[in-house]
């Protein structure tokens, strides 16, 4: 599995007009662009209502696992906010770490920072953030 490469997971309302699916689709590529990711492989799934343990249903969890092993992803990226305990089941499940769509936003923050009161702000961001994932770890 390549380091740099994504799988790009697309959770889609149920009847989301096709338009707003696209332009949601190309945002999200442009920001794993921007971080200098490669999307290896995209799933596109219909979430009715979020399971409150990994977001998707067990069945699309399976799927996430399996389309990450064929497309050799690094990364899961999620295009939606997961709670850090859905993300933590996520990647327990497919064996790679997850980022969602806010994960991937302070990353390119603070990767384009250049003042250090900016990479500190970043770093407040990131660690208000990261202080729930990490407490759910334990």
């Amino acid at each position: 599995m390549e380091k740099d490469t994504a799988l790009l997971v697309c959770i889609h309302p149920p009847g989301e007009d096709g338009r707003k699916a696209r332009l949601a689709e190309e945002e999200i590529r442009s920001l794993i662009s921007t971080l200098g990711m490669v999307v290896s492989g995209s799933l596109h799934l219909t979430v009715k209502k979020p399971n409150s343990t990994t977001y998707v249903g067990k069945g699309q969890a399976e799927t996430i696992r399996e389309a990450v092993l064929a497309y050799e992803a690094g990364e899961i990226v999620v295009n939606t906010h997961l709670s850090p305990r859905q993300e933590g089941n996520l990647e327990r499940i497919a064996g790679v770490p997850v980022s969602d769509r806010e994960a991937i936003i302070i990353s390119i923050f603070f990767q384009n920072a250049r003042s250090r009161e900016a990479r500190l702000q970043i770093e407040k961001a990131e660690a208000e953030y990261l202080k729930p994932r990490l407490a759910d770890r334990e």
